[in-house]
Order: C-alpha cells, then sequence, then structure tokens
C-alpha cells in the first residue's frame, strides 16, 4: 500500500546545543514513496539539521531515506479489462495499483478475497 504523506512524527529525536543539530528518526508502518518517484518504497527517514548560530536558518543538513524490502504482490502484471459493452483495455498492476482512464485504483485483499 501506498500512502500520501503530509506530516509525520518523530520516532526518536535530539538536539545537540553545543553545534546547533538536530538528529531525528521516523520509522512508517506503512512505506511511503517521494511523490516525484513512485516506483520505490521507504520505510524509514533519518535527518540530520544543523542550524545557525541564531537558531533561525537551517546551515546544512540530510535527509537519508531507508529502502523498503521489496514486497511481491501476487496481482502484479498485465492484465486485460473486458467491460460487458464488449470494450476491452490492458493495465499494468503494480504493488496493489493501477491506473484505468487517468484514475488511480488501489486493490485491497483481506482474508477473504
Amino acid at each position: 500500500n501506498q500512502i500520501l504523506l503530509q506530516k509525520a512524527k518523530f520516532d526518536s529525536w535530539f538536539y545537540f546545543d553545543r553545534t546547533a543539530s538536530f538528529h531525528g528518526k521516523i520509522s512508517f508502518e506503512i512505506p511511503v514513496s517521494k511523490r516525484n518517484n513512485p516506483k520505490y518504497f521507504y520505510d524509514e527517514l533519518s535527518v540530520v539539521l544543523q542550524f545557525s548560530q541564531n537558531k533561525r536558518f537551517v546551515r546544512n543538513g540530510y535527509f537519508n531515506w531507508k529502502l523498503a524490502a521489496p514486497q511481491t504482490c501476487p496481482l502484479d502484471g498485465t492484465w486485460e479489462v473486458k467491460w460487458q459493452n464488449g470494450n476491452s483495455m490492458k493495465i499494468k498492476v503494480q504493488d496493489h495499483f493501477f491506473l484505468c482512464l487517468g484514475q488511480q485504483y488501489d486493490i485491497e485483499i483481506d482474508d477473504n478475497n
């Protein structure tokens, strides 16, 4: 599954006053993807930010995204969809998602299906 990350709370963090640096880590229960590259999913984000002496600006920093382990999805692949009116089209299912006529769909599988 994929979620759009709007905000997150750090699991652990600390601020080191002597160097004016913030260190934090976020672990994602459901892996997230970056909006500009939905092909890769991440399950952890580590952040280090160094602030200016007056603490008003970020002088330096980095974001380290940890790749999530690849998941195998049983429905991944190319499928042909056929409507009752006889029309059909091919779709590509990847990570339980597919696009059809400009709309994104999510396939949910539970114990009964």
